[in-house]
């Protein structure tokens, strides 16, 4: 079995679905853990995603397998598993 890298870019539109935009201190809060990070100047998502990686493995792992799933499908056809 191969190893395959998950394209961080190809998440960065889903991170935000873990994280709850706090306009008024111009940061970010965990949904999860209420953990805060302030939003990155260029706008990048790297540290949104690490703390979900390192913080909450089994939602990273999740969301892995789906974008791994729908690679795999879009290059390959949909793969019926009995």
């Amino acid at each position: 079995m191969s190893n395959i890298d998950i394209d961080s870019e190809s998440l960065s539109d889903n991170v935000h679905d873990y994280f709850t935009l706090n306009n008024t201190y111009n940061r970010y809060d965990c949904k999860y853990c209420n953990k805060n990070y302030k939003i990155a100047k260029d706008g990048s998502t790297s540290s949104l995603w690490k703390h979900i990686k390192t913080k909450h493995n089994d939602i990273y792992s999740e969301i892995s397998q789906l974008t791994i799933n729908s690679l795999y499908s879009h290059t390959f056809g949909t793969v019926h598993i009995w």
